[in-house]
């Protein structure tokens, strides 16, 4: 009835023929008022059976990387101390690149019909732990998306009966609780969800993969505690006379979006040219962690611990203290190093994400910039880390086209919602120009 009398008052005094066609309007929207209300109860329960599963699997999943990736600080130092261990080391390495392959290739070479869908969770989990453990600048979000549908299949095909709408609904859900537990962040997944997968602002799906979400996110606070993933000492607030330094900001971050969009694209391509190798070229990224390993090892993988330390204000004083340019060009080099290496290993053939090391390429771009503003006196000092977030989330949303969740996402994961204006303006005008610039998806 309330559906009735808002559309009733919207419509106003219509002639007879906008009369019928606007009644049947009025009927529609009053029977899928009524179905959600009778729905959304078991929509509810549901949404929380997969979320939590969802959360313990990804949990467990983020643990094990995490833990792999603090004995990699161990390793390589031990290799560089004792060089006689590397052979037997890319041996290793070789031998793993081998089980990798023959673990995932039915996940790319077999229709979804002919593959159930505990081997796709158990191939995408045991493929991606071998490809992003050894340390390739790879992100664990893809795996926990692909996760979070395949226990939401599951669900669907095992425990619930489900019709095609309803199955499609949940599994979108089960994906965004994935992403959410990712990275602890529940507005992000859903955000995402609706924005790069469904494309669907349908209230059903969105109250479900919210309801999914919420519970998966939970669950991994059990495992990793409530401090937001990315959590930095907060900094002050940009004052208004300085929002001009984020407009060039947004600028040059959507040129810089677009160059990595043009880059991924093309290394696709480079990889497609051998296509009897397409499941072997794992084997580049995996080869070259090894050298990168032995010169800096905190630079492997998602680099989340990297990010934290970019964002510091130690970092900062290391490059303001020491010969300027000296330090500047040993970041370049560091971001020219982690860009190639990231181009390389997102589009190996392996279950990987590409959201964490879009966020390192970001706050690497950040703090570049600011600390040339910082140097010259343009920027003073404690404004740092507002540059450094803002142009991690413009990075991500401008190079995803997700602006909506580049924003939140890194509102999330910082813990701080001061931040949330500068990095609006940042996000929206670096996505203007990625548009502007012809910028494609990634996911093309």
């Amino acid at each position: 009835m309330i559906i009735r009398t808002e559309l009733l008052r919207f419509f106003g005094k219509l002639t007879t023929d906008e009369q019928i066609a606007k009644q049947k309007l009025i009927v529609d929207a009053e029977k899928f008022g009524q179905a959600f209300a009778v729905d959304k109860a078991g929509f509810m329960v549901k949404g929380i059976m997969i979320g939590v599963i969802i959360g313990l699997v990804v949990s467990v999943f983020r643990l094990t990387i995490d833990y792999t990736l603090t004995g990699l600080f161990k390793l390589y130092p031990y290799l560089r101390d004792h060089p006689h261990y590397i052979p037997l080391y890319v041996v290793a390495t070789l031998i793993g690149g081998v089980i990798l392959v023959q673990i995932i290739k039915p996940l790319y070479t077999k229709s979804k019909e002919e593959i159930t869908w505990f081997s796709s969770l158990w191939r995408t989990v045991a493929g991606a732990l071998l490809a992003l453990c050894p340390g390739i600048s790879a992100g664990r979000e893809g795996p926990c998306i692909q996760i979070g549908g395949f226990v939401a299949q599951g669900f669907c095909e095992n425990i619930f009966s489900e019709n095609e709408k309803n199955k499609m609904v949940l599994v979108h859900s089960g994906m965004a609780a994935g992403l959410g537990a990712a990275f602890s962040a529940p507005i992000a997944g859903t955000l995402f969800l609706l924005e790069a997968i469904s494309f669907n602002f349908s209230p059903i799906i969105l109250f479900t993969s919210m309801t999914a979400t919420i519970s998966s996110v939970m669950v991994t606070y059990f495992f990793f505690g409530i401090t937001p993933c990315l959590y930095v000492p907060h900094g002050a607030s940009l004052p208004l006379d300085q929002y001009w330094v984020l407009l060039l900001l947004g600028v040059l971050i959507g040129g810089m979006s677009r160059v990595y969009q043009w880059s991924l694209l093309t290394m696709r391509k480079g990889y497609n040219l051998a296509p009897k190798l397409k499941n072997w070229n794992i084997f580049l990224p995996l080869l070259l962690v090894i050298p990168i390993g032995l010169v800096d090892p905190h630079v492997l993988g998602g680099s989340h611990d990297l990010i934290l330390e970019v964002a510091s204000q130690r970092f900062l004083n290391v490059i303001l203290n020491y010969p300027f340019y000296t330090m500047l060009g040993v970041l370049f080099l560091l971001t020219v190093v982690r860009f190639v290496f990231t181009i390389i290993s997102c589009d190996a053939t392996a279950p990987t994400g590409i959201f964490m090391p879009i966020l390192v390429l970001g706050a690497l771009f950040g703090a570049i910039y600011a600390s040339i503003l910082i140097k010259f006196g343009i920027l003073q000092h404690q404004y740092y880390l507002n540059i450094v977030i803002c142009a991690m989330a413009a990075y991500f949303g401008a190079s995803l086209k997700t602006p909506f969740t580049g924003v939140i996402l890194l509102i999330e994961t910082v813990g701080d919602v001061k931040y949330i204006m500068p990095v609006l303006i940042v996000t929206w005008i670096a996505t203007i120009i990625n548009t502007w610039l012809k910028g494609k998806s990634v996911y093309a």
